[in-house]
């Protein structure tokens, strides 16, 4: 779809967001729209790496959920 190839996204708006509201944070959707299978697990690999480097410098990340059972669904339908 020609979208950017960028997990390490996900640490930089992390922190990006705790430095100006330090509350704990959920990330409630992280992923990327491709066919290839191989390229979505480097993608997610690389995100969670990202995570756990948030998490180890003690800030506070409550939850990661990477998508869910009807994600986008509401795209198709109305």
């Amino acid at each position: 779809m020609g979208y950017e190839f960028w997990p390490e996204a996900l640490e930089a708006c992390l922190r990006y967001a705790h430095a100006r509201v330090a509350v704990p944070i959920y990330v409630t959707e992280n992923g990327i729209s491709t066919e290839d299978d191989t390229r979505r697990i480097e993608y997610i690999r690389r995100a969670l790496a990202g995570v756990r480097n948030y998490l180890e410098d003690g800030i506070d990340i409550r939850g990661y959920i990477h998508s869910s059972l009807f994600d986008n669904f509401e795209w198709n339908m109305g």
